[in-house]
């Protein structure tokens, strides 16, 4: 059994709206041998995914599963 995490996002506005996404840096994960068997993440996409402030401070988001010496960088905009 592996567990899942969620990250917050704390210091949003919770009645503002905003666009996560990957940077195209870390778009590709598989190319970028990060998939460690985890199922697809929906929100990883060019497209990305909207949710309010509130929504992201209170349940976060899934990233991907990383090794240690593994990263990958994600931006949030306010729309």
């Amino acid at each position: 059994f592996r567990r899942v995490l969620f990250r917050s996002l704390p210091g949003l506005d919770p009645d503002k709206v905003y666009e996560v996404s990957p940077l195209d840096v870390s778009l590709d994960l598989i190319k970028q041998d990060i998939t460690n068997g985890q199922s697809p993440l929906g929100w990883w996409n060019p497209e990305g995914v909207k949710m309010t402030g509130r929504a992201l401070e209170t349940y976060g988001i899934r990233p991907p599963s990383l090794h240690p010496a593994q990263a990958v960088l994600f931006k949030v905009v306010e729309i």
